[in-house]
């Protein structure tokens, strides 16, 4: 049986010492009878001058695995045998598994997902943002939008039969998105899921972290000289202007002034209730 080590990184604490071993068995072989002969070897025997003690085996393929090789004191030593555990787990006395779920942090955006409203009188653009006249010629020049800052964080134990495949797509679906119903007793439109991160706890349940972004919706707000019936916080606004001439001093000037406002959707709107948060 021939197995190469083909890389190792230590890591260290003040009572062991632990050494990630990738390895890699070109006859794919038993890797856990592999493994087992690779901790008795001297060269791990002899390392940092302390017996191993443990050598769980995450076994990623049948020719492809994962040792992590403890080195403790005889009085700290386990008196378990090796353990390995079914393709892509990892048998670890601490975490066994993590998801970390957040939208990217800036897109930009020319047409937005949909047209939420705009003053009287304003040219229908279908969603079109920030629309420039540039000698006759109508120019989208849209906005970039970046994730808000998290203001709340909920976090919580969950069992471990409640965080399935499908629960995690779900989470992973949520993150970016903005409420679409009341949630938590905020209306429609000022609750943004921006990041989630799940830990495992092995054999036991999962620690869940959720942040959220919130903001107020504003009603009757001027921006840019243009009065604004509504404007939700994760909604994108923006004002179409008009030249104005006048003559100042005897000099004519001309400058612009917000003549049309838009509001436009750029985040999806879902039903965030579906996380099934606790109360």
């Amino acid at each position: 049986m021939t197995t190469r080590v083909i890389k190792q990184l230590i890591t260290a604490d003040k009572q062991t010492i632990t050494c990630p071993y990738w390895v890699d068995d070109d006859a794919g072989a038993d890797m856990p009878v592999a493994t087992a002969q690779l901790a008795a070897m001297a060269q791990f025997q002899t390392d940092f001058g302390l017996p191993p003690s443990d050598w769980p085996v995450q076994q990623l393929s049948d020719k492809v695995c994962i040792v992590r090789i403890v080195y403790a004191p005889a009085e700290l030593a386990q008196s378990d045998p090796p353990h390995a555990v079914p393709l892509g787990g990892y048998a670890s006395p601490a975490v066994d598994y993590e998801f970390f779920f957040e939208p990217k942090p800036q897109k930009h955006l020319k047409v937005a997902l949909a047209h939420v409203s705009h003053t009287t009188g304003a040219p229908p653009y279908q969603g079109k943002m920030n629309v420039v006249n540039e000698g006759g010629v109508l120019k989208v020049e849209g906005t970039t939008v970046s994730v808000p800052a998290a203001t709340h964080r909920i976090k919580y134990v969950a069992p471990n039969a409640a965080i399935t495949g499908a629960y995690k797509a779900v989470v992973e679906d949520l993150c970016g998105s903005v409420n679409n119903a009341t949630f938590r007793g905020r209306a429609i439109g000022e609750v943004m899921l921006v990041k989630a991160s799940g830990t495992k706890r092995t054999g036991t349940d999962w620690e869940l972290v959720f942040e959220f972004a919130t903001g107020v919706t504003e009603t009757n707000v001027t921006r840019d000289e243009v009065l604004f019936a509504s404007i939700r916080p994760f909604d994108h606004w923006w004002v179409a202007s008009e030249t104005i001439d006048v003559i100042v001093t005897g000099n004519p000037i001309t400058f612009l002034k917000g003549k049309h406002g838009y509001v436009e959707q750029v985040w999806p709107y879902k039903n965030l209730s579906a996380l099934n948060l606790p109360a």
